[in-house]
């Protein structure tokens, strides 16, 4: 009986996991904010628009979104504990960079980015199989 209960709330548990399409979601709706918000410097930064600056710092679109989510789903355990782990610090980043860019000095944003390499450095890496796709999405 002990047993038969603890599969079920297992299998409770598993349902309520969150799809790696929506962890992925969420960081890639991160870079984009993050993009925006650098971007309001954009003559700062020698662009002529916010859609070009946008542009050259990733900002990533609906094809590029699906393809990186088929990446991630290729190894979703890996793709999880990354996602899972680097989710709050691309919330942080972007928290940070709202908060802290000064487009007279844009060295402004190097505190956001200290502190996010320090909590990068803390999580699992991606497989090399999703990076070489990742890359093949913005090649």
């Amino acid at each position: 009986m002990w047993l038969a209960s603890l599969l079920v709330l297992s299998s409770f548990a598993c349902a309520k996991e969150e799809p790696i399409s929506d962890l992925v979601d969420k960081v890639i709706d991160e870079l984009n904010a993050q993009a925006t918000i650098i971007c309001d410097c954009h003559e700062q930064l020698g662009y002529a628009s916010i859609s070009e600056c946008e542009t050259a710092y990733g900002y990533i679109g609906p094809a590029q979104r699906r393809c990186v989510i088929e990446a991630y789903q290729q190894d979703e355990s890996a793709a999880r504990d990354y996602a899972e782990c680097v989710t709050p610090l691309e919330q942080e980043y972007t928290a940070c960079a709202n908060m802290r860019l000064d487009c007279s000095d844009l060295t402004s944003l190097d505190p956001c980015g200290d502190d996010y390499q320090v909590g990068l450095d803390q999580c699992i890496q991606l497989p090399q199989s999703i990076v070489r796709d990742l890359e093949a999405c913005f090649g």
